[in-house]
């Protein structure tokens, strides 16, 4: 017969002594029952543990879609007021969410992305306010680079004359217009702020006006809808307006 053990021996899993003293007097049971308790105990605790790590990996892969997905309708918006009035709120929403999951490179990436299109476009005259929403998309985006390329990120905390130097053709007209080119070229013309950037800052730069000109009628004419670009060539188009009435006076 095997050897008898008080119940009160027996440390639940969840609950207090005291309830299972409550629940069941004093009493004598089997050593294996207790054994065979102990180890139902242990594999419950297992199976919480793994579904505490499970749960985690859910809620990241969540929290990296909606932060994917509210990029996507932010750059899908063809409505820039509603964009402007907007965005504040979700641009604390992705640092909320990036309180709890801080290495999320999806929620970076986004937050990066609406932080940039904010202080490039929304931000007016106030350069102030600028250049934290830009700084702060910039930190975002080294995050996100230093957590999936580590030898890029050895780059970026590097001598700073190193990017200088690489953007060295932004004051040589013929490299910066090669350079405007190539990010057209990329999106297969479906980036149309790349135009008008390439009127305002080649074009008035060298007196081109027939480019100038040419340029932002491109830009005006064509379809600002299109996958992730929209918002941009939607502002892309009320910028070309303008130049092309201020281009009277300046050529």
């Amino acid at each position: 017969m095997p050897p008898i053990i008080p119940v009160t021996s027996f440390t639940p899993v969840h609950g207090s002594l005291e309830a299972m003293r409550l629940s069941f007097p004093p009493a004598a049971v089997p050593a294996r029952r207790v054994l065979r308790a102990r180890g139902a105990g242990a594999l419950i605790v297992t199976a919480f543990a793994l579904m505490g790590a499970g749960c985690a990996s859910i809620v990241g892969k969540a929290t990296d879609r909606l932060a994917t997905n509210l990029g996507s309708a932010v750059l899908n918006a063809d409505d820039p007021s509603t964009v402007r009035d907007g965005l504040p709120a979700y641009l604390l929403l992705l640092d909320g969410l990036l309180e709890g999951d801080p290495d999320n490179v999806g929620t970076l990436l986004a937050a990066a992305n609406l932080n940039g299109a904010y202080a490039g476009n929304f931000t007016g005259t106030d350069m102030a306010r600028a250049q934290r929403l830009s700084s702060k998309a910039l930190a975002y985006a080294k995050r996100a680079t230093c957590i999936e390329e580590a030898a890029l990120c050895a780059t970026l905390e590097g001598n700073p004359d190193d990017f200088a130097a690489a953007l060295k053709g932004v004051g040589e007209p013929e490299r910066g217009k090669a350079y405007f080119q190539q990010a057209i070229d990329a999106s297969e013309g479906r980036n149309l702020f790349a135009k008008t950037l390439m009127a305002e800052f080649h074009a008035r730069l060298v007196f081109d006006q027939d480019l100038h000109d040419r340029l932002l009628n491109e830009v005006l004419a064509a379809d600002p809808k299109a996958p992730r670009y929209t918002l941009m060539n939607t502002l892309a188009q009320q910028r070309a307006k303008a130049l092309l009435e201020s281009g009277k006076a300046y050529f």
